[in-house]
């Protein structure tokens, strides 16, 4: 189960950075996944992998990581503290990915990583550090995390707050079809947040479950797109719902767009929710 590339990358970095004290430039995890964007790529893979890494190689991943850290001026202290904070967070970045190189990511793997990861963490805050940024690293790469399988006190979940999103259909027309956009407790969607799930039950006035079609759009990039769809009959005791298509993007505008089309149901009966996390 471990990677070697970040290993090593623990090990080098613990050599040149043994100290577990995280400088005050980095308390914030959005700061931290910034810096790991900047210095990930040829400037790790090359000090990680050589030999005998040379000052140039040094140089160019502490110019790199030199605007994220101030408190620190000693090259090598600069690039062991960075190799220490990009390997938990790249690790953690892996673990809540749709998938990676080696195929799906299925939620028995992410809880088995997450374990792990959750194990070397204890007794080493770096880590810590890393793990807790690599939700917002997936987001600054504008992609999105799953969080299924991840245990609950994971470091990767220290700034991730997750929560059901009610969603009020009584604006639909009683034909069974109608576009609404989606709010919570009367306020736009929360820019900055990803779509985990979705439950949803559509009933008639007798209360038999009836077939629709629905899409929710976001926002993405300023693009309206698709980033979810179900078809069929929806039973209320899935978690999840049939024939549908989880993006997980990051929606960077401020409101959802749910469609629906089908039979006519009575709004009264029906309802939706869609789970969020927000980092």
């Amino acid at each position: 189960m471990p990677d070697m590339t970040m290993q090593l990358a623990r090990q080098i970095g613990g050599m040149l950075y043994p100290s577990n004290n995280l400088p005050a430039s980095l308390e914030n995890p959005a700061t931290r996944a910034a810096l790991v964007q900047a210095i990930d790529g040829p400037s790790v893979q090359e000090i990680v992998y050589a030999a005998q890494p040379t000052a140039e190689m040094y140089e160019l991943l502490a110019r790199r990581a030199r605007p994220f850290i101030s408190e620190i001026t000693d090259l090598h202290q600069i690039c062991g503290l960075s190799l220490r904070v990009w390997a938990g967070c790249i690790e953690g970045a892996k673990t809540i990915s749709f998938e990676t190189m080696d195929g799906p990511n299925t939620p028995e793997q992410r809880r088995a990583w997450s374990v792990y990861l959750t194990s070397i963490s204890s007794s080493d805050f770096i880590e810590r550090c890393g793990l807790e940024a690599s939700p917002f690293f997936r987001m600054l790469s504008k992609q999105g995390y799953f969080i299924e399988g991840i245990l609950r006190d994971s470091p990767i979940l220290a700034y991730v707050r997750t929560f059901p999103w009610i969603i009020d259909l009584s604006e639909f027309s009683r034909d069974g079809s109608g576009t609404v956009k989606l709010s919570v407790a009367g306020s736009p969607a929360p820019k900055g947040f990803v779509l985990t799930g979705v439950d949803a039950e559509f009933r008639d006035r007798t209360g038999s479950l009836l077939r629709v079609e629905f899409w929710i759009h976001g926002w993405i990039d300023g693009n309206r797109t698709e980033i979810a769809q179900g078809r069929g009959l929806l039973f209320p005791y899935e978690a999840g719902i049939l024939g549908i298509h989880r993006d997980n993007r990051l929606f960077e505008e401020g409101a959802l767009e749910l469609v629906i089309q089908g039979q006519p149901f009575d709004a009264l009966r029906s309802s939706m929710v869609l789970h969020i996390a927000i980092p």
